[in-house]
């Protein structure tokens, strides 16, 4: 469910839910997102205003979601990966970022104009400022996310992957920003871990 301004109108698509209300100051409001398809304890809605972004619980289950959001937030910023994000009274605030474009459409620029060398630098870039922090396991874990999701994968191919001790499922180019040159992490809302503190992979190369 959306409800954003009428110039970003034609980009969504054509169901909208509009809420009014007497108490609310909606006046400085850009930007309205939440989904009734998830379970209820991960349910939250997102609103951005003027400056800030804001990630609210939809209900008393899902204040859990907020914490857990929170709790990566916290795991990042100590593996040195700066991640823009508070909590308070359960909810998640961070600074909205203007002029500031996402890292997926930074790559596209950086090819569209300079071609798929350059690209790749800016994709190695991004591995050595931010995935190179996470933790490394030494040694490859008797049950991985693989074994998790029974997925299979040769012992070949396994041996050649790197395991993170932290699964941060959402740290992806379309969750990174990119303004003046440098580079802000947000939106990071997934994360796992199994009993050997083990569960999220990328390739060695």
């Amino acid at each position: 469910i959306l409800v954003c301004d009428k110039d970003k109108f034609p980009f969504f698509a054509n169901s909208f839910f509009i809420e009014v209300s007497k108490n609310e100051n909606f006046e400085d409001i850009r930007f309205v997102s939440f989904s009734i398809t998830r379970k209820k304890e991960n349910r939250i809605k997102t609103i951005i205003r003027k400056d800030k972004v804001y990630k609210y619980a939809d209900n008393k289950d899902a204040i859990n979601h907020i914490n857990k959001i929170a709790n990566i937030i916290k795991i990042l910023n100590e593996c040195k990966i700066e991640v823009l994000g508070n909590t308070k009274n359960n909810i998640i605030e961070c600074e909205f970022l203007k002029d500031a474009i996402s890292y997926d459409e930074l790559l596209m620029q950086y090819y569209n104009q300079n071609g798929l060398d350059c690209c790749l630098e800016k994709i190695k870039e991004f591995q050595n400022n931010i995935l190179n922090k996470l933790p490394i396991e030494k040694d490859i874990p008797e049950k991985t996310v693989f074994e998790k999701y029974d997925v299979e994968i040769s012992g070949e191919k396994k041996k050649k992957l790197h395991f993170t001790k932290y699964g941060v499922l959402d740290l992806i180019f379309q969750n990174c920003l990119v303004k003046n040159n440098k580079l802000y992490i947000y939106d990071q809302e997934w994360f796992e871990e199994n009993e050997l503190g083990t569960d999220a992979v990328r390739d060695s190369t």
